[in-house]
């Protein structure tokens, strides 16, 4: 509650102040007749100062709790504090990947709920993206390039391909396309989120930006707010990934650069992955490999400690617990295909939610998610999900994001 203060201006603390002062002068109205009618003046001063007294410690501690709890209770009132990631180091839990930031924290996971996030109306589901990340350190994922650059403010506005899709062309293979309608029920974001790949955005109300990796950013978009996005992709199929391996292709600087193994790999899990694709003739092959093995050797589970400090989280996951979630899940693949030669990233987003009506789906709290995205020459950048073929680890206790409980029960 303290840290969500800090999202507010000042001026509530003005109209606190006044609260307080309003709530004193209506109830020394009750004493002004005794105060007029006292003879004693310096029985009166004493008497002054005890109401004064009992009066401050009557009001002044209901007026800090209502202060305190008035960012949580109020839906919308500022920006919400959760996040696509974690941004304060500290390794307190994200929530429902809900705002653009450039860093995600692996080691912890919110307690995701049935909260409504999103209502979407589409012709198909599908993966609804919010932003990539492309620098790992063994804990931390960040977003090395997230300035932000402004696109023409047009309707439709058509943005540009992100890095890996540039020279994408959809006009000689065959192409699957998608039309989405995004709502936002639970709460406000910057974050346009969007089936891959988005080619034309249509909002009458919201300016856009466009970082590096092909992630869309908007100004503030309150609960409430409706935007439409038309996608479009090549249709790919098993045959034709395995056709355009980018084992051995000639890579763009930025993409040997970013989305490459830069040494952040350890030896072990480097081993791991060559000896579990050692069979595997093509990119493709590899991806499901590693795939299988882990859906014979990880868990899913959110009820998972935080790495020892200094831990590599991949090592801790691989090795260790062999347990973990998405995050954790998405991350090892990641980079054990960047120790193949592969440029590799990680998404994140929501998956499609539950489909309640004719082509319309509602998203919850508890569909955030993370998986990866692969680069294919000429075919861009093609999202795998480690973590469907993951199984279980009993039911995790889940809490519902946005309903809060500490301060109902301070109120009470």
């Amino acid at each position: 509650m303290l840290a969500r203060w800090g999202d507010f201006p000042a001026g509530w603390l003005v109209a606190w102040g006044g609260a307080a002062v309003a709530v004193l002068m209506a109830d020394a109205t009750k004493r002004w007749p005794e105060r007029w009618s006292a003879q004693d003046r310096a029985s009166s001063r004493r008497a002054d100062r005890a109401w004064i007294g009992r009066h401050v410690l009557r009001w002044l501690p209901v007026v800090a709790i209502l202060a305190l709890l008035m960012p949580v209770l109020i839906d919308g009132a500022g920006r919400p504090r959760v996040a696509l990631a974690d941004g304060d180091g500290e390794g307190d839990a994200a929530s429902p990947y809900w705002g653009f930031s450039d860093r995600l924290d692996t080691s912890v996971r919110g307690e995701l709920g049935d909260q409504e996030m999103l209502r979407v109306w589409a012709d198909r589901p599908d993966y609804w993206r919010g932003q990539t990340f492309d620098r790992w350190d063994g804990r931390y994922w960040t977003a090395t390039d997230s300035e932000l650059v402004e696109l023409q403010a047009e309707t439709p506005m058509k943005p540009l391909p992100g890095v890996g899709d540039v020279g994408v062309s959809t006009t000689a293979r065959p192409t699957v396309s998608s039309s989405q309608t995004y709502e936002l029920v639970g709460a406000g974001t910057d974050v346009v989120f969007a089936a891959y790949r988005p080619v034309e955005l249509i909002s009458a109300q919201w300016s856009w930006s466009r970082v590096e990796d092909g992630s869309i950013v908007s100004q503030w978009m309150p609960a409430g707010s409706v935007y439409r996005v038309e996608s479009e992709r090549v249709a790919v199929t098993p045959d034709l990934l395995r056709r355009n391996d980018p084992a051995g292709a000639d890579l763009p600087p930025p993409m040997a650069d970013r989305f490459l193994d830069d040494g952040s790999v350890t030896d072990r899990v480097r081993a791991l992955a060559a000896d579990v694709t050692a069979g595997a003739p093509t990119t493709y092959d590899k991806i499901r490999s590693l795939e299988t093995w882990m859906s014979e050797n990880i868990r899913y589970t959110r009820d998972i400690p935080v790495p020892p400090e200094g831990a590599d989280a991949i090592e801790q996951l691989l090795f260790v617990d062999k347990a973990g979630f998405c995050e954790q899940i998405g991350t090892a693949l990641t980079m054990m295909m960047r120790s193949l030669g592969v440029p590799s990233r990680l998404v994140v987003g929501y998956v499609a939610g539950e489909k309640v009506g004719d082509d319309e789906y509602l998203v919850r709290a508890e569909d955030a998610h993370a998986w990866v995205e692969i680069w294919f020459p000429g075919l861009g950048w093609q999202g795998f999900d480690p973590t469907a073929s993951v199984p279980l680890a009993g039911e995790a206790s889940t809490n519902d994001v946005g309903v809060p409980w500490t301060g109902i029960a301070i109120a009470a």
